[in-house]
């Protein structure tokens, strides 16, 4: 087959119907064991395990929100770490996290109750309001 020929059929396969392998982006397994490491005053840091060989992440995207599966912020943190640390105000929070190669994500990590601050009970009604709902 002349050369001419053969870079037309490169980048007809590229352009529309099937592209090489190597153009390709695969997602890399998602990150396992995500876990709260640590919770110092308002400072949480969150720490996993990198996925299972393949495609290794070029970095990690952390999502965050009030209800379980919900995504209100995100923060991208390197490929190479295996923790991250972020300050939040007091509160209960949901975070997971997913491993990003190229244009590819993947599906989160489990997902973790992330508490910060102390959580007030409601307050004890005191011993005049006890009374006046006491009957005798």
């Amino acid at each position: 087959m002349p050369r001419f020929a053969r870079t037309l059929t490169l980048c007809w396969l590229i352009g529309g119907v099937a592209a090489p392998a190597w153009a390709r982006q695969d997602p890399p397994p998602p990150p396992r064991d995500l876990s709260v490491v640590r919770v110092l005053g308002q400072t949480v840091t969150l720490g996993w395990t990198h996925p299972e060989p393949g495609n290794p992440p070029e970095g990690y995207i952390v999502e965050g929100g009030f209800t379980p599966g919900e995504t209100r912020a995100t923060a991208a943190v390197d490929g190479s770490a295996t923790s991250a640390s972020f300050s939040l105000a007091n509160g209960v929070y949901f975070a997971r996290l997913r491993a990003v190669h190229g244009s590819a994500v993947t599906s989160p990590s489990n997902e973790v109750e992330v508490v910060v601050g102390p959580l007030r009970a409601p307050a004890a009604p005191d011993s005049r309001a006890a009374r006046a709902i006491r009957s005798d």
